[in-house]
């Protein structure tokens, strides 16, 4: 699935008079007051060693300072020191037991150290002690979001709101949480009204640019101008770093959060196996404190692996400049994790976006986005405006812009189509719940009222919240479909159990405008044929890509009512869905989007050529 963008945290702040027990005369002055002042400084800066050794000095002079505890166990929770942080969180709590921010702190510890029960509690308990504390009010619903407890985190949103409806990260975070519950216009329109109140708020542009990729009103000018906006914004604060000349062979590296079990990783093989070694140096820098089994098998593969977890932007272009990275390339455009400040700094001579982000960066630092001429055709994106273009080039990795790495847990599919069976006709969907816009809902609701018996299976990890699945079975309903024609399902508990669900669909349908990746490569693999309807976006044209590269163009369709005429002839005539499932997996193996060294070659030349062109140019 993809992921969404980071949860706006509050920049840390002094600490207020708890407002439950106010006090009725003024508090002493605190002689500490302009060392944690200069602590917060350095920690603004990013020179988070700094600011831990200047709030230390105060705890030394002054070891029952509640608010100086906070702030260490806030710099060395960003520090990835839980031990410490817990530490300090519980020593601000206990000095100050009045007080809602130092609970809050604590519950932000206790939930990075995976202790999800207690760090609610303190939250609660934060909230309980001063219920206009939007800060406390908006770090609890970001860990209930976190935690699929959906119908408790928006009353704590709409609680936040309701203090400050102008507030930048309460409503931020407010817009994250109807996306993640299928309300992207909500979101959007949420986001517009407070970019118009914050025009010169990067984080207030960056969420409105990431919501749109979900709204079914927004065009491509929209969501492109939105994205160059945020762009702009951080390449005018940020100084480009002198040019450097590529060595030889250049070294290439991957920068992303996501190098672990995730994703991304299903299409990172193609290069790690493929990839000339002697013509190009191919290493990572993961930005995640997080690793697995994939992540160690990764860094067994790389030439190089830099761990970047934590750093401010200009340290992390230090660092990749300092490795003499030649060729970066960036997985998560504005997803959760994504670095690309740090290369609004221009910290490599060839700076290239791929893979994991279904649009325009907007930075024009990043030189080249790597697509593929089905994706972002030259008669769609030529045509736009110029302020409305992507940001950076594009670069078409024809005939399929990824290459899929199936997995191999992956079970057999099915020999036949549920319904040759005796099942009804089973239709689904295993997108992300944000994906399912009005206009998906339009149309699923048409195939189900004119396929009598089907059903719909929808799986997804919000479904696991009673108000998203009344809020889903509402909209059927709406729409003149009954609830018992859906089966809502959540997580299962392992990969392998996941793909087993394929086998008892007949046909995937796609969202739009945002249509499915991992999940379209999933359902091919288990022998389950996507309908999917093209747009005008890159993320309404995946589909067209991956089943065109598969030998099934006659499953894109180009209109609502096309895609409705498509799976009803596909539900009422089972030869022609038999001959769509007929060894699809045999297929899918022998086409394009398998093709791990063809792939690799393409993604080498265009490399190497952007960056032959880049020092060129420079």
């Amino acid at each position: 699935p993809d992921r969404a963008p980071p949860s706006h945290r509050y920049p840390l702040t002094m600490a207020r008079r708890p407002t439950s027990k106010p006090s009725k005369s003024s508090p002493a002055p605190d002689k500490h007051l302009d060392a944690i002042k200069r602590a917060l400084t350095l920690a603004g800066s990013g020179d988070h060693a700094a600011a831990i050794a200047a709030i230390g000095r105060v705890l030394r002079a002054d070891p029952k300072h509640a608010n100086a505890h906070r702030i260490a166990a806030h710099l060395h929770l960003n520090a990835r020191d839980t031990d410490r942080a817990l530490y300090h969180a519980e020593r601000a709590a206990a000095l100050s037991p009045q007080s809602s921010q130092p609970l809050t702190m604590l519950g932000s510890v206790l939930d990075a150290k995976g202790d999800t029960e207690a760090a609610l509690a303190a939250m609660r308990r934060a909230v309980e002690l001063n219920p206009s504390d939007i800060e406390g009010l908006t770090t609890l619903a970001l860990t209930l979001d976190a935690n699929d407890l959906f119908d408790e985190a928006a009353a704590a949103h709409g609680q936040a709101l309701a203090l400050n409806p102008n507030h930048a990260p309460a409503g931020m975070n407010a817009a994250l949480s109807y996306l993640m519950t299928g309300r992207a216009r909500d979101a959007v329109d949420l986001m517009q009204r407070l970019a118009g109140l914050h025009p010169r708020d990067p984080h207030v542009a960056e969420r409105l640019a990431y919501c749109l990729n979900y709204d079914d009103r927004a065009t491509r000018a929209q969501t492109n101008a939105a994205h160059r906006r945020w762009g702009q914004l951080i390449e005018s604060i940020a100084r480009p770093l002198p040019p450097r000349t590529p060595g030889t062979p250049p070294r290439l590296a991957l920068l992303s959060p996501d190098l672990r079990r995730h994703s991304v990783t299903n299409f990172l093989a193609p290069l790690f196996d493929h990839l000339d070694r002697d013509a190009i140096s191919l290493g990572c820098v993961s930005t995640s404190a997080h690793a697995d089994d994939i992540t160690e098998s990764l860094r067994t593969k790389s030439d190089f692996w830099i761990d970047a977890p934590g750093l401010a932007p200009p340290a992390l272009a230090n660092l990749i400049r300092d490795n003499k990275i030649d060729i970066i390339v960036e997985l998560s455009g504005l997803f959760a994790g994504h670095r690309l400040p740090a290369l609004a700094l221009s910290p490599a001579p060839l700076q290239l976006t791929w893979l994991g982000y279904p649009n325009t960066t907007g930075l024009t630092r990043v030189h080249a986005r790597l697509v593929d001429s089905l994706t972002d055709p030259p008669d769609l994106t030529d045509t736009q405006p110029a302020a409305a273009r992507e940001a950076e080039q594009l670069t078409r990795l024809d005939p399929c812009f990824i290459c899929y790495s199936p997995p191999p847990e992956s079970p057999a599919p099915a020999e036949a189509a549920p319904s040759t069976t005796g099942h009804p006709f089973t239709f689904a969907s295993f997108n992300d719940i944000k994906k399912i816009s009005p206009t998906t809902l339009d149309t699923w609701a048409v195939i189900l009222k004119r396929t009598p018996g089907s059903r719909l299976l929808l799986k997804a990890g919000p479904l696991a919240a009673e108000s998203v699945r009344t809020n889903l079975t509402n909209a059927f309903e709406a729409r003149g479909v009954d609830a018992d024609r859906l089966i809502l399902e959540h997580h299962t508990p392992t990969l392998a159990d996941h793909l087993a669900a394929y086998n008892r669909v007949d046909l995937a349908l796609d969202t739009f405008p945002y249509c499915g990746t991992t999940t379209t490569c999933e359902a091919l693999w288990m022998g389950v044929p996507v309908l999917t309807r093209v747009g005008q976006t890159h993320a309404a044209r995946v589909g067209l890509s991956l089943l065109t590269a598969v030998g099934l163009p006659d499953l894109c369709t180009d209109s609502a009512d096309a895609f409705i005429d498509a799976a009803l002839q596909l539900a009422t005539e089972p030869d022609q869905l038999a001959t769509a499932r007929h060894n699809l997996r045999t297929r899918v193996a022998a086409s394009p989007l398998t093709d791990a060294p063809a792939f690799a070659a393409r993604f080498q030349s265009a490399a190497l050529s952007l960056l032959s062109s880049s020092s060129t140019s420079a």
